[in-house]
């Protein structure tokens, strides 16, 4: 099983990897390893209401129950394992909580990825 530095390592690689897709990509976009270990673009962070995605990426509390509306947590967790399990992609619409409380709705669409051998979800974010 990885270690923190390894997690690190990952994301470091993956943000290495998108840098390009991730600073010139009109939609919001999210690389998911675990809740200590993600990255986001600026506007993904923008629409959740964060000063920047380093800020987005500092919160380490439970990822949907932090970010996810109630309504969309057993939605956003069943696509990210359906990624992760069958290598399948979905696209799924969820609603997120800003960091002021307000209620955004979007289309995600995930795709599992792989970094250096460890799998992760990378998700493009349409606010409708």
């Amino acid at each position: 099983m990885p270690n923190h530095e390894e997690h690190e390592n990952i994301i470091k690689a993956a943000s290495d990897q998108f840098q390009e897709i991730l600073e010139n990509s009109a939609d919001s976009i999210y690389i998911y390893l675990d809740d200590t270990h993600k990255l986001a673009n600026k506007n993904f962070a923008n629409l959740l209401e964060y000063a920047s995605p380093e800020e987005w990426a500092n919160v380490v509390d439970p990822f949907t129950e932090m970010l996810a509306d109630e309504k969309s947590q057993h939605t956003l967790v069943h696509a990210y394992s359906r990624a992760m399990e069958k290598m399948a992609a979905s696209k799924i619409a969820v609603s997120w909580k800003t960091k002021t409380g307000k209620i955004i709705n979007t289309n995600v669409i995930i795709v599992p990825i792989s970094i250096n051998g460890q799998l992760l979800a990378l998700h493009f974010v349409e606010k409708i």
